[in-house]
C-alpha cells in the first residue's frame, strides 16, 4: 500500500454558539425555528451533545 498526501492544511473555523432560545428548544427535543429554513445547519449541529463542568469549577475552587 502506498499513497501521497496532497494537502493537509488545518484552518481555524468560526465557533457558532447557540442562543438561549435555541438551547431551550434543543433541551426539549425540538428543532429551533431559525434552523428549519436551513437543513444543512440541522445536519451540522450536534443536538445530542451535553456539556459537563470540571470538578474544580463546580466546587468554586480556583486551583487543581
Amino acid at each position: 500500500m502506498d499513497g501521497q498526501i496532497i494537502d493537509a492544511t488545518v484552518v481555524p473555523a468560526p465557533k457558532e454558539r447557540n442562543s438561549e432560545e435555541e438551547k431551550a428548544a434543543i433541551k426539549q427535543g425540538k428543532i429551533p425555528e431559525r434552523w428549519k429554513a436551513k437543513p444543512a445547519k440541522v445536519r451540522q449541529k450536534d443536538r445530542d451533545g451535553r456539556w459537563t463542568v470540571k470538578y474544580s469549577k463546580a466546587k468554586g475552587e480556583g486551583g487543581c
